[in-house]
């Protein structure tokens, strides 16, 4: 979701795949990513 709009679907190994803002996500929710070019909040 993206200001209220879907931005990416597909399952979730789909979607990890592809890298894009539910791949950083889901990083960031299992603890991944933080340090690096990412801000923690996201």
């Amino acid at each position: 979701m993206d200001h209220g709009r879907v931005v990416e679907d597909g399952t979730h190994d789909e979607l990890l795949a592809r890298g894009g803002r539910y791949a950083r996500l889901w990083r960031t929710f299992i603890g991944e990513g933080i340090g690096e070019d990412e801000p923690a909040g996201v």
